[in-house]
């Protein structure tokens, strides 16, 4: 990546600050700490170093510098990334750079250019009519600059022809899902898929503009009262928030994100005050909407729509919420109305509503009495079959006891009648089944580590760990003894099954460099990535963790590791030894016995295995 101002952004950049961007990272003593972005755990193995620069998790194996944790978050190549952090660290690109005009950086341009021109219309004579719309719906002036609001003229092809004579290609505007192509006349003739509504931008969670939906002013035979954008190589309707690029930094202060069910809902809501707020905006809520807010807040607050369909969407986003492990709670505005029409009659109170939410179970609970009558008995069966699959969901026995005797005194009947009735529930069919977030396409390698590749990464860690040159001094004197250390570097013959690949590569080269005179880590070589990333893990071991006795830690690593080794050469000669009794080859017996005796009388030297890493 010559000539690439990568090392400028980095410079500009701290590990720490771009990494906040995305999960919530708590301090560690010099470095921070969180749960892992790239798998589920419930104990935080992802480290970070500032002093390093470089970001580790030692449950899944990931790790690298800022322009890797970008690419895996994000999903683009490495230009992209760039670009993201160049904006980041106010460094320019050069546009005609051919190595940054990817694709996707292309249909970023075009989708920015449009929500400028959206936005010229809309503040001109033109979008008058929508200005007016928006402000009888209590949006301030100010919040319509802040959310990019626009609007499309209700012409055939103003957008592609503003976009051609910028220099877009009309394939590329297609690609953007800004224009349609029609070939009804035998020619292609492209025209805006957009005309004569309100724009409202969707931006990713860095504010670059991705995709658009568009609102109709006054209703339209024959159309939808919404138009959005198809999905393209920028936009996934399944994967996106609105909003979430105004409101992450509110929702990780909060701990809580809002969901509310449209555009309209979260701006309002958002002008009302309520930030940490965001919107599913034109499809069902997904897993990997979910995966995208567990990066900010573990509790999720649902405020949806009150009439049948709002409650619907209601249940099936607790169901997934609960599978991704959110505390979950929902509010609910007065009245048939939605948040952002009780905004304009009730301003400041929306956030007095949030701040009521119940628990799931009472919102079941208050949901489905408020349906039926517990005193009709075909009713009575009703709620129970209603209320006792999602009783029978819950982890606490004391919870679940606590809704049982709710449920019993509200139906008059008792809790062992309830308790009987809940065991014949078979698990439900959950429609969760084949919506689980799917892994990458291309899922990452794997690469094993074996027992030696272990012992040496700790043993690399501890020698890291020390400060002073006389403690390194010391542990060569402690290691000088063992074989292993040029063994494992010149001896092909000791497979992947005894040590991978890429900690051979890593081993090797800290033999090589070693950490002589306060050497870093840093090889003035070329290392693949699993090699790296196995670095990455070892000096990040060493700096967050607390050693007593380096040096009999050293010798207890070091004699693991010769140990290993010595046992695999054992098995193989004992193996060999029966082969040649077997064949009556007394010379060849002989000769291996000797060398048996020999392996296990250096084995009996070593350093007892009972001993204890610290």
């Amino acid at each position: 990546m010559a000539g690439l101002p990568s090392e400028e952004i980095k410079s500009r950049l701290d590990v720490h600050e771009v990494l906040s961007g995305y999960i919530r990272l708590q301090k560690a003593g010099a470095n921070w700490r969180a749960l892992c972005p790239f798998h589920n755990e419930k104990t935080p193995s992802f480290h970070v170093s500032s002093a390093r620069q470089i970001w580790h998790c030692f449950g899944c194996g990931e790790g690298g510098d800022i322009f890797k944790f970008v690419m895996k978050m994000e999903g683009v190549e490495f230009v992209d990334a760039l670009r993201i952090l160049a904006k980041k660290a106010g460094v320019t690109l050069r546009a005609q750079d051919p190595k940054l005009a990817s694709e996707r950086t292309q249909l970023l341009e075009i989708c920015t250019a449009a929500a400028r021109y959206f936005q010229n219309n809309f503040e001109s004579e033109a979008g008058a009519e929508a200005r007016t719309y928006l402000a009888k719906r209590g949006m301030t002036e100010e919040t319509m600059r802040e959310f990019r609001i626009g609007y499309a003229l209700d012409s055939w092809d103003g957008l592609y022809q503003f976009l051609t004579l910028k220099g877009y290609k009309s394939d590329m505007i297609e690609k953007a899902g800004l224009a349609i192509v029609s070939e009804k006349s035998g020619k292609k003739r492209y025209y805006d898929r957009f005309r004569g509504r309100i724009m409202f931008p969707i931006a990713d969670q860095n504010g670059d503009v991705i995709a658009f939906t568009g609102r109709y002013i006054k209703e339209r035979e024959g159309e939808g009262k919404y138009v959005n954008s198809p999905q393209t190589i920028l936009y996934n309707k399944s994967t996106v928030l609105y909003g979430l690029d105004k409101a992450k930094m509110d929702i990780r202060k909060a701990e809580t994100a809002v969901l509310v069910e449209g555009q309209m809902d979260m701006i309002m809501a958002y002008q009302d005050g309520v930030k940490n707020i965001v919107a599913v905006s034109g499809t069902a809520f997904t897993p990997y909407q979910l995966a995208t807010l567990k990066r900010y807040a573990s509790k999720l607050c649902i405020l949806f729509d009150a009439d049948p369909a709002g409650d619907a969407a209601t249940r099936k986003s607790i169901a997934l919420a609960w599978d991704q492990g959110f505390a979950v709670s929902v509010a609910k505005v007065p009245g048939e109305k939605d948040p952002a029409d009780f905004v304009i009659d009730h301003p400041k109170k929306l956030a007095e509503e949030i701040a009521r939410a119940v628990s799931v179970m009472d919102y079941y609970f208050d949901s489905v009495f408020s349906k039926y009558d517990p005193k009709k008995v075909e009713d009575k069966k009703i709620i129970a079959a209603t209320l006792l699959p999602q009783i029978k969901k819950l982890q606490s026995k004391v919870e679940t006891h606590h809704w049982l005797e709710q449920l019993s005194l509200r139906l008059g009947t008792k809790v062992e009648y309830l308790e009987e009735e809940m065991k014949r529930i078979k698990p439900e069919e959950s429609f969760l089944e084949h919506a689980a977030v799917p892994k990458e396409e291309e899922e990452k390698t794997v690469i094993e580590r074996t027992i030696v590749d272990k012992f040496l990464e700790h043993l690399m860690a501890l020698v890291y760990a020390q400060k002073e040159e006389k403690a390194f001094a010391a542990s060569c004197d402690v290691l000088s003894g063992f074989e292993f250390l040029n063994r494992i570097r010149e001896d092909e013959n000791i497979g992947k099954d005894m040590i991978s690949a890429p900690m051979r590569e890593v081993f090797d080269l800290f033999m090589k460099y070693g950490k002589i005179k306060g050497h870093s880590g840093k090889f003035d070589e070329p290392m693949t990535a699993d090699a790296q990333d196995i670095l990455n893990e070892v000096l990040l071991m060493s700096e967050i963790s607390a050693y007593e006795n380096i040096e009999q830690e050293i010798l207890f690593s070091a004699s693991r590791v010769e140990r290993e080794l010595i046992e695999s050469e054992l098995r193989w000669r004992e193996f060999a030894l029966r082969e040649a009794e077997a064949k009556n080859d007394a010379a060849l017996s002989d000769r291996l016995f000797q060398e048996v005796s020999a392996l296990s009388a250096k084995k009996s030297k070593l350093m007892p295995q009972t001993a204890a890493v610290k």
